[in-house]
């Protein structure tokens, strides 16, 4: 069962809302993003979660095997295959 690592928003200096964890399978790591917010999820936004990701990659002092986002907000359809075409697997809630 994969063991799941919070990680504090703040410890990245990050001020957007979002759920940070690090996924522990055997011996593969991932990263998790978790996106809840009202307005719509654009393209401009893809490379903030990229931008995440690289302070994630930082702060755990190690690359991570796959990376997902789970995103409660309604989701541009560009957005959406940029994430797609960037090797981000996405769940879309709610």
């Amino acid at each position: 069962m994969p063991k799941k690592i919070s990680i504090d928003p703040k410890a990245l200096k990050i001020r957007s809302r979002v759920e940070l964890f690090k996924v522990i399978e055997g011996s593969k790591f991932g990263a998790l993003i978790g996106v809840a917010q009202k307005s719509r999820i654009l393209v401009k936004d893809v490379s903030k979660f990229d931008d995440i990701l690289k302070k994630m990659i930082i702060y755990c002092d190690h690359t991570f095997d796959s990376k997902k986002i789970i995103i409660d907000a309604p989701l541009c359809s560009k957005a959406k295959a940029k994430l797609l075409s960037e090797g981000w697997e996405v769940l879309e809630a709610g």
